[in-house]
């Protein structure tokens, strides 16, 4: 569960509607539920929202989807509900709402951290209104089984093993040596940034630490070795997808290979912002939009190390943008990332950076 100071300020402009036996009730954060509210609910009560994936709105059918899974997760827990309504500043983005009576705060917590991105608002008797807001990692469009955890094979942040170590790699082509030798240890929470201009090497070594391509070592010495500690996902300029299946099926068919399956594919395509075209070939999809596809990929199967090929290629400014999202959050659940660039990169974080 992480905070979302962005959510946090969008919603705290925003107010909660709600019809009881006929009488409608409007709250605000910060503050205190009229009585009449508080006398018809009873006690401790939520206005449960999903927010909108990558700030644009959901299709019909995805919300509705969302919005009756939730009903069934409530109809489970046994709590009261009501039709409610989050009312933004932009009538545009008016949003479905569920006001509930509940009974234990950690369930409502854990089921409000489903959505992947949601906002609560905490109504006690006689106190002001507060807001919670969640952002695991981007917003979902239902509540289908599936999230994206803490690294479970990875080592916390600040332990001793890392997640790649590499002594004395070098690289080849044509029997000439093109980098190298090359010594590096990449731990928890960390990214590195290989550059170099075409022809240095980028790809074969990328390839060679995913376990793709030989690794070489520098004549007369000691043998090369890399070690990795955990899963490893790699992604090339190829981008390993089937153009005559679906986004779904193509999704679908990586999660049931992962070892630990992540974000469902409905919600890894919600999250990369392709909601809606979920069933269209990838043939038919536009260079950027297949690029979003292979970043969702990651998501449903999560992976310890990233190692990405020219990851913003093809990608317009929303897309760097959106793969900037997904690396801070890659970094943050304690996985590693080794990216590859021969030239400028929209990253905004803080890298270590190999010069081939």
């Amino acid at each position: 569960m992480v905070l979302d100071p962005q959510l946090l300020s969008a919603f705290r402009r925003t107010r909660y509607e709600v019809e009881i036996d006929g009488r409608r009730h409007v709250l605000r954060v910060g503050e205190v539920p009229p009585r009449e509210f508080e006398a018809t609910v009873g006690g401790e009560a939520a206005f449960l929202t999903a927010c909108n994936p990558g700030g644009r709105r959901l299709p019909p059918a995805a919300n509705a989807r969302r919005m009756a899974a939730l009903d069934e997760r409530l109809e489970a827990l046994g709590w009261r509900r009501w039709p409610a309504t989050h009312r933004a500043e932009d009538t545009a983005w008016n949003e479905e709402s569920r006001l509930v009576r509940f009974s234990d705060l950690a369930q409502l917590d854990e089921l409000a951290n489903a959505f992947g991105q949601a906002a609560v608002l905490l109504l006690r008797p006689e106190q002001p209104t507060k807001l919670r807001c969640y952002g695991s990692f981007e917003p979902a469009p239902d509540l289908e089984q599936g999230e994206l955890r803490s690294l479970a094979d990875a080592p916390a942040l600040g332990e001793e093993r890392p997640l790649l170590r590499v002594e004395k790699l070098c690289g080849e082509r044509g029997g000439e040596r093109i980098f190298g030798p090359i010594d590096l240890c990449l731990r928890p929470g960390e990214l590195c940034l290989v550059e170099g201009p075409n022809g240095s090497g980028k790809t074969t070594l990328l390839r060679a630490l995913a376990g793709l391509g030989a690794a070489s070592d520098e004549e007369g010495e000691e043998a090369a070795r890399i070690e990795r500690f955990g899963a490893v996902a790699y992604l090339g300029h190829q981008l390993g997808l089937r153009g005559e299946l679906s986004a779904m099926v193509n999704l679908a068919y990586a999660r049931a290979l992962a070892s630990a399956p992540g974000l469902t594919p409905a919600m890894a395509l919600a999250a990369v912002e392709l909601a809606g075209w979920e069933d269209r070939p990838l043939a038919t999809l536009s260079a950027g939009q297949r690029k979003r596809v292979a970043l969702a990929r990651l998501l449903v199967a999560p992976a310890a190390l990233w190692l990405l090929d020219e990851p913003y290629a093809n990608l317009d400014r929303e897309g760097c943008e959106l793969l900037n999202r997904m690396l801070e959050a890659q970094l943050a659940r304690g996985g590693g990332i080794i990216l590859t660039s021969h030239g400028a990169v929209p990253w905004r974080g803080t890298a270590r950076r190999l010069r081939l």
